[in-house]
């Protein structure tokens, strides 16, 4: 990972639940089937285009997780790259690796266009 410019602001997003919902809750296990949430592309794209350095986290592992940056590609979400869990690895062990400035654990304005 490249270090962030000066005045670059690093932004980690987790995926599931924060950015992406499945489109029923029978779709709950079939990340296949998940939708963005909200304004939630549209928002991200503009944090991209003030200077933001995106970065996605999944809880996916290995071939699902593939599919998820599928996802992200496919849905229009912009940022640099995905990461996820390996094995015995935290989520904390994740955001001490990449050190985001920004770290929300869920965003309201990405669900309400209206913030």
């Amino acid at each position: 990972m490249d270090p962030p410019k000066d005045g670059e602001l690093t932004i980690m997003i987790f995926t599931e639940g924060t950015i992406l919902k499945p489109r029923s809750w029978s779709a709950l296990y079939n990340h296949n089937a998940y939708i963005p949430i909200g304004e939630s592309v549209r928002k991200i794209k503009r944090w991209q285009e003030q200077g933001a350095k995106i970065i996605y986290c999944s809880s996916r592992k290995k071939k699902q997780a593939r599919s998820m940056a599928e996802l992200l590609k496919k849905f229009g979400f912009v940022g640099e790259f995905l990461v996820v869990r390996e094995k015995n690895e935290k989520y904390k062990d994740i955001v001490e690796k990449i050190e985001p400035d920004i770290l929300p654990d869920c965003i309201d304005e990405l669900k309400n266009g209206q913030k």
